[in-house]
């Protein structure tokens, strides 16, 4: 399989991972931010790989904002309301995209925000994200990112000069954009059907772009259980115990956490991220067992049966339980749809805010109160969906 080459800084490829326990998140930008896939897909792998941190999350993006704001206020107005109000440790910002039309001002004004946020919050960590591409690629228009390129040299240049992060988010979209009409250009069309705003598949790999620039730990657990013996030779990531074997099967108990990734190899989404994309997810559950007699396994995990079989071979070098529909996916999707809600409310609360204070003021406290309660009871379902579980396995020798 072929892996896209993903850009980050010297900085951003140090050991420790950028998020830590109680850190306050968010993501500022457009609409490509509002549409809330990478961010929630960066959500969800967080909230699900760490349930017992207190972090949150915050999207604070609105179509059609550039440099100077937008519908929802002028810029300073949306730093002050839409990120400084709560009191965040990290940020990313992810601009360019409607900036084209006014180019001259572009650096000037992205100097403006970061300057505001160093003045604001000195220890505030900063992401700075090259703007996604236009596609330029499926309808042979090699000058349609002429401004993005450009604006990418100054968010580099200027994230060097306020200590902030920086990763670039067109060099892996255009990548994939060109692999995939090499491959199949109708399937190519449909990653950004609009040229501007990207489907899933590419918000995922934007997603895993960004972890990867915030030295995300690529594998989430493996597990080795050695039948000869009874024996768990490793177990990263998760805790197993009562490790039997009987002449058909292997049982175990494993304390788990949710999936990382929502997509599954049925999803049209991933056979569109493998085939036209062609990178490897992070979030990898491995699970080995070795030492079995030669024949074909079924996984059983709470008395219920996973579709596919193995062989004793393919479960010795191990197989990935993140891409199957395992109970731990579904958990993972409760957490993705429990993220993306409490976003949703987010973006909502910032366009509808920002466009109706100046002339329905009266209107905003309820507006705020209700959409914060709503937000707050989408967190309660994330930290719902992210609790670890207990589940039992039983790998079966089938007849």
């Amino acid at each position: 399989m072929m892996l896209l080459f993903v850009h980050v800084d010297a900085w951003a490829q140090q050991a420790a991972f950028a998020l830590h326990d109680g850190d306050r998140v968010v993501f500022f930008g457009d609409s490509i931010s509002a549409q809330r896939f990478y961010t929630t897909y960066l959500q969800t792998a967080v909230r699900a790989r760490f349930p017992e941190w207190n972090i949150r999350f915050y999207n604070a993006g609105v179509g059609g904002d550039n440099v100077h704001g937008g519908i929802a206020g002028k810029i300073d107005a949306r730093i002050d309301r839409d990120i400084l109000k709560f009191q965040p440790t990290v940020v990313t910002i992810m601009l360019g995209m409607n900036d084209r039309s006014h180019a001259a001002e572009y650096e000037a004004g992205y100097e403006h925000i970061l300057q505001h946020l160093r003045a604001a919050s000195p220890d505030l960590r900063i992401t700075v994200l090259g703007p996604t591409p236009v596609d330029g690629t499926t309808n042979n228009n090699p000058s349609a990112n002429t401004e993005l390129r450009r604006f990418l040299e100054v968010d580099k240049r200027l994230a060097d000069m306020y200590g902030a992060r920086f990763i670039d988010l067109q060099a892996p979209v255009l990548a994939a954009l060109e692999r995939a009409e090499k491959l199949n250009h109708l399937a190519a069309l449909s990653l950004i059907p609009d040229r501007i705003h990207p489907q899933p598949p590419i918000h995922m790999l934007m997603a895993e772009t960004i972890l990867a620039g915030w030295n995300y730990p690529k594998t989430t657990s493996k597990i080795v259980i050695d039948a000869a013996t009874n024996r768990v030779l490793r177990q990263d990531g998760a805790v197993v115990s009562n490790v039997v074997k009987n002449k058909s099967a292997v049982e175990w108990t494993a304390l788990e956490t949710a999936d990382e990734i929502r997509f599954v190899t049925t999803d049209g989404n991933e056979v569109l991220y493998q085939d036209m994309i062609g990178a490897e997810h992070v979030g990898s559950k491995l699970l080995q067992v070795t030492s079995l007699a030669k024949g074909r396994y079924s996984l059983f995990i709470d008395g219920k049966p996973l579709m596919e079989t193995w062989s004793e071979k393919e479960l010795e070098t191990g197989i990935h339980l993140d891409r199957l529909a395992t109970p731990a996916h579904r958990a993972g999707v409760a957490v993705y749809y429990a993220c993306y809600d409490s976003e949703l409310n987010q973006t909502e609360h910032s366009r509808l805010v920002g466009t109706l204070e100046a002339q329905h003021p009266e209107m905003i406290s309820k507006l705020d109160a209700v959409l914060q309660a709503a937000a707050e009871r989408s967190e309660s379902l994330i930290q719902a969906a992210t609790k670890r579980v207990e589940r039992h396995y039983s790998l079966v020798a089938l007849p």
